[in-house]
């Protein structure tokens, strides 16, 4: 079974790190966001199993893309 991941973090380097480490793994990440409301975007459009998200996304309230 794959577990299809979205990686919320304002660092591109955090999220293309994780995406090399998990190559390979059941974790596929399915897409990146960069802001609260580009995840909000994300997981709509892509439905994830998971979401890994930064609760400092740059100075957006990631708290409340967890809604």
């Amino acid at each position: 079974m794959t577990i299809r991941l979205l990686v919320a973090d304002d660092h591109e380097v955090i999220r293309r790190g994780l995406a090399s480490l998990l190559t390979g793994s059941e974790i596929t990440v399915i897409a990146e966001a960069e802001s609260a409301k580009e995840t909000i975007n994300m997981a709509t459009k892509h439905n994830p199993d998971v979401i890994l998200l930064d609760v400092r996304l740059g100075g957006d309230d990631a708290f409340g893309a967890l809604i």
